[in-house]
């Protein structure tokens, strides 16, 4: 527990996506999960037509859209992280679209009839 809070401390004033979703990213897998080698896990900027998917776990199914702390993380950014997921072949494509602006992690579980919104403690469920 003690890991996510001082988690939440380090990103409390951060939230710029350009220059820090990496760190993010790999802090959230390395320090909160416990994943150790996480950069072999996680791919950053994933070229796909018209774009770039922001992280792919491929092995866990886990598309990661990631957008600025001052961006509300409304239904248009789930359209938007879906649309890349149904570009990518069939195989590679996500089970868990997730989206984050910092400040809030939201989890779609794709395998559900109508997408629906997970708790982050559903993450856990990955098995990483």
């Amino acid at each position: 527990m003690n890991s996510i809070i001082q988690f939440v401390n380090d990103w409390s004033r951060r939230g710029y996506e350009k220059g820090e979703a990496q760190v993010f990213w790999l802090s959230f897998l390395r320090d909160v999960l416990e994943i150790t080698e996480t950069e072999k896990i996680i791919k950053f900027e994933e070229p796909i037509p018209n774009g770039f998917i922001g992280a792919l776990i491929e092995d866990k199914k886990v598309l990661i859209e990631q957008k600025s702390s001052s961006i509300k993380l409304e239904v248009e950014v789930f359209r938007q992280t879906k649309k890349y997921n149904d570009t990518l072949e069939y195989s590679r494509k996500a089970r868990w679209i997730v989206t984050c602006n910092f400040k809030e992690v939201l989890i779609y579980d794709m395998n559900k009839r109508k997408p629906e919104l997970e708790p982050l403690k559903n993450f856990g469920c990955l098995n990483f």
